[in-house]
């Protein structure tokens, strides 16, 4: 048993239903050297467009033996990158063709079919090289940068680095070298280029940047390049000069949001993308900052992080806790606002100078109330009975 990669594209119908309009299958563009009565033998060296189906396939028993973890479609070139997880490649399709021509090793814009244009990372794969040529180990993200930002049109992608002595991961950008036509240029002697990444970053002690799995990477307008460690679930952006600018460690763990400062065995996470305010997925959201992922959080570490008012003795303010229909304050200071916000982050409620608040309309649950008054800040987990 063999697992086949497949990629399609879906043309929307209505609110529930597509239709098919153009697809690549990997079972299409095969060779093995083993059995010459069989389909697809042939040299495996001599034929770098087709996937070597014993590399990692029947040999070893590997169902899961390509593992695509990524894809991207460049539409300047209409062609696909995809990352091969398994075989520790990247591979460029043309998307230029027919459905029927992706089958085949003729038609689209490059003439070649569904074939593969270009491939790097472990030319082991394809019978050329040794293991010092190999130079991608289970990587993610493979993607071409966006035109506009530092790099563009070059691909970036996360090189997990698992089986390199010792084990560690690297941020590698290539670039493909084309002929004048626009074809990838192939040398028989030394395979596709480049001979090693034009720029790479790791750790200064590299093996303390390690994600066996996972991961991701993003360069960003401001030409920092955003990070996700996966295993270790931190994320981090360079600057220009590689110094780490930014980081963050999320508090989730298998079982959801764990208590402030706890460590969690395990913390995955796959990819991580930063948006910026006006991304249309944000039209109509409620981007409030509410209080943080953490359980049983202590928000005076928030407010020192984010030089927001000092907060205020919580014996200085009383309210009963559940509510009902009245919210009633009592304390000496001064209110000046109240906000109440669901535990999906979004304000319900905004009362200015008010110590009795009507909650008639608000639904009984969970809820976190902030009281602003003229000596600080008071945020507090409340429930409405």
């Amino acid at each position: 048993e063999l697992y086949n990669e497949q990629i399609i594209e879906i043309e929307p119908q209505g609110n529930n239903g597509g239709n098919i309009i153009w697809e690549w299958n990997a079972w299409d563009h095969l060779i093995q050297d083993l059995d010459s009565t069989k389909e697809n033998f042939g040299s495996i060296s001599l034929n770098p467009q087709l996937i070597n189906i014993n590399f990692l396939g029947i040999s070893t028993g590997e169902k899961d033996w390509l593992h695509f973890n990524s894809l991207q479609f460049n539409e300047s070139l209409d062609q696909i990158i995809l990352s091969s997880q398994k075989l520790s490649e990247i591979y460029i399709i043309d998307h230029s063709t027919s459905k029927e021509e992706a089958t085949t090793n003729n038609g689209g814009r490059m003439g070649k079919g569904g074939d593969i244009l270009y491939r790097w990372g472990n030319p082991i794969a394809f019978n050329q090289g040794s293991e010092m040529n190999q130079l991608l180990f289970g990587q993610h993200n493979a993607q071409w940068i966006d035109k506009g930002l530092k790099d563009q049109d070059k691909i970036i992608l996360f090189n997990n680095g698992t089986g390199r002595n010792p084990n560690h991961s690297s941020i590698d950008i290539i670039t493909p070298p084309v002929d004048s036509f626009g074809n990838y240029i192939y040398d028989e002697e030394s395979s596709f280029g480049p001979l090693q990444p034009e720029w790479s970053y790791k750790a200064p002690n590299k093996v303390d940047f390690f994600s066996k799995i996972l991961s991701s990477v993003q360069r960003l307008p401001n030409g920092n390049t955003l990070i996700c460690e996966g295993t270790k679930g931190k994320f981090f952006e360079l600057n220009e000069e590689d110094e780490i600018v930014w980081t963050y460690i999320s508090p989730i763990g298998n079982d959801g949001p764990l208590a402030q400062g706890s460590e969690p065995a395990v913390k995955s996470i796959f990819r991580v993308d930063k948006y910026s305010y006006d991304h249309p997925g944000f039209q109509g959201k409620n981007l409030t900052p509410g209080d943080p992922i953490e359980l049983d959080f202590d928000i005076s570490d928030c407010q020192k992080v984010l030089s927001v008012p000092e907060l205020v003795d919580a014996n200085q303010i009383q309210f009963q806790n559940p509510v009902g229909d009245q919210l009633i304050i009592r304390t000496n200071l001064i209110v000046e606002k109240v906000e109440l916000y669901n535990l999906q982050g979004q304000k319900i409620l905004v009362a200015n100078q008010e110590k009795n608040i009507n909650f008639t309309y608000i639904p009984s649950g969970m809820y976190f109330i902030k009281i602003f008054t003229d000596q600080g800040l008071l945020s507090k987990k409340i429930i409405k009975a």
